[in-house]
């Protein structure tokens, strides 16, 4: 409509969108736009279009606001869809946007930018000039890429440091090293920005390794401010809704991602070694069996047929062992319609075995030398601490049945019990 068009001309600038306004006028109502923008931030800014991760939401909460501000004579408030998240301020948000125009009018479209040569990571320049004394350069030139976490303007000469995928690094920026031009665009700049740097590393008198900038292009603009640095972010349903913000503040959590990732790649490694063959088995099933779980449902509109989401892996598996496939394992995900909190997701990744040919004692053998594998390729070692108990994964673990670990760690012989009801009694009691 003329008057949605009119709206958004005047109140944030057809240029901040770029191709993806015209999606936005599909929607007819201010409450539908902010899921959209999320949607196209998300997406289309890894193409450059938009404005990158996390800013569709910002951006649908300004375009709800301007909406019906605009067409309701700004009597109306804010549409409840686009609710700012915690820590987020309206006006902060605007003012990056309004930067971004500023830049775009300029002919500076951080999202043109597809591309910057990087040639070397921080956690790899720490380690190779470990050594290297206070006040000494190497004369090695560097490009590096990464995020900025953080900014100090002190007139001619500035400080940063910049995150990259393997860790921080500080950068010396000097207007006479950069130049006058360029150094006052390093000043616009916001903790957050995605920026590429080229320049000479050195060691500070205070000796901190550094990069003592000569080139410095803003890659990406961050258009939502990150958490205060000294609080860190601690929301835990932020955490789990925005995990790419937590990613970005808390080194434990991207290190777990690593981590995580490095297990997957030893496991199948370890297994293969095994003589073992991954395989892929259907999600879709007509019936959720090997385990009890309520599954999820839907229907196959081609046959029209009701199916279900698979609640574990085991029936197609143990079919192939059937069909002479002896060594067999999958990891995948599977689904199950229960309770869900920070431990719990409906979806979740599963891995089963099977091997023909042994019984649970071959199973332990295994399961317990690859935990011990494991520990050793992506811990460095056997020895690994968890919640302040050191676990020594080189030592044979132990072979008990249920009934004597009950018995050692409960206290309860439950060889003894006779009934339902002196079974529920000991549970309450314990």
């Amino acid at each position: 409509p003329e008057e949605l068009q009119k709206v958004l001309d005047q109140k944030i600038g057809m240029g901040m969108v770029g191709n993806d306004m015209g999606k936005f006028m599909q929607y007819q109502t201010a409450q539908a736009i902010p899921k959209f923008a999320e949607g196209a931030g998300n997406g289309g800014g890894v193409a450059g279009d938009a404005m990158g991760l996390g800013a569709g939401v910002a951006l649908g909460q300004v375009l709800a606001q301007n909406l019906q501000q605009g067409l309701q004579g700004g009597a109306a408030q804010a549409a409840p869809a686009a609710a700012a998240p915690v820590g987020v301020r309206p006006d902060e948000v605007m003012a990056t946007l309004e930067k971004l125009a500023d830049l775009k009018a300029a002919g500076h479209d951080p999202f043109t930018i597809t591309k910057c040569k990087q040639d070397a990571f921080s956690a790899d320049l720490k380690e190779e000039y470990k050594d290297l004394p206070a006040e000494e350069d190497t004369g090695r030139m560097v490009s590096l890429a990464g995020r900025m976490m953080s900014k100090r303007v002190m007139g001619k000469a500035s400080f940063a440091h910049l995150r990259d995928d393997k860790g921080d690094i500080q950068l010396y920026v000097r207007r006479d090293e950069l130049g006058e031009e360029a150094y006052a665009a390093f000043k616009k700049l916001d903790v957050g920005d995605i920026i590429g740097v080229k320049g000479e590393v050195f060691r500070t008198k205070t000796g901190e390794l550094s990069v003592r900038a000569e080139e410095l292009t803003l890659l990406a603009k961050s258009l939502r401010p990150l958490p205060e640095k000294f609080h860190g972010l601690t929301d835990t349903d932020t955490r789990y809704r925005q995990r790419y913000v937590d990613l970005i503040m808390n080194a434990d959590s991207k290190d777990t991602f690593i981590k995580r990732s490095k297990i997957l790649a030893a496991i199948r490694k370890y297994l293969s070694g095994e003589g073992f063959m991954e395989v892929e088995t259907p999600m879709l099933v007509a019936n959720a069996g090997g385990a009890a779980a309520r599954p999820f449902e839907t229907h196959f509109n081609a046959l029209n047929e009701d199916l279900k989401l698979r609640i574990s892996l085991e029936l197609y598996l143990k079919r192939l062992i059937v069909g002479g496939l002896e060594r067999v394992y999958e990891i995948g995900r599977v689904f199950r319609n229960e309770g869900v909190d920070t431990r719990h997701n409906p979806e979740f990744t599963l891995m089963e075995l099977y091997q023909a040919y042994t019984d649970y004692e071959g199973m332990m053998e295994l399961t317990e030398s690859m935990f011990r594998y494991l520990a050793e390729k992506v811990c460095g070692s056997a020895m690994i601490s968890y919640n302040g108990t050191v676990i020594d994964m080189a030592k044979p673990f132990e072979r008990i049945s249920m009934i004597d670990a009950v018995k050692k760690y409960a206290g309860v012989d439950f060889s003894e019990v006779k009934t339902d009801e002196e079974a529920k009694a000991l549970a309450d009691k314990q």
